[in-house]
């Protein structure tokens, strides 16, 4: 994974450099392509073993333009349609509770 997040972040800091030397006007920042989630693990509300990883990255932001705002959440950019998820629907199967 990290090659592949190095990777892609490259790609993108490159094209992005490419793109302003010959258009300034369209130039935008990169977006967030790695993996920064929680891992856990244990036992779960109702006593059985648990072992996942948290979707949040799926809400992550995305590059500004010189003249725009970036997007607030735009997903990852290996997983175009993907989803953060329902912060209730989260909390019925795993044992940690959002507080926002």
């Amino acid at each position: 994974p990290f090659t592949e997040m190095s990777s892609e972040h490259g790609i993108a800091q490159l094209g992005a450099k490419l793109v302003f030397t010959t258009e300034p006007e369209r130039s935008m920042a990169s977006g967030f392509c790695g993996f920064n989630m929680a891992y856990f693990g244990g036992i779960n509300q109702f006593g059985e073993p648990i072992a996942d990883m948290s979707v949040d990255i799926n809400g992550a932001g995305y590059g500004a333009t010189r003249n725009r705002d970036g997007v607030d959440v735009a997903g990852a950019v290996f997983a175009p349609e993907s989803d953060v998820g329902d912060a209730e629907s989260e909390e019925l199967h795993l044992p940690f509770i959002y507080l926002y």
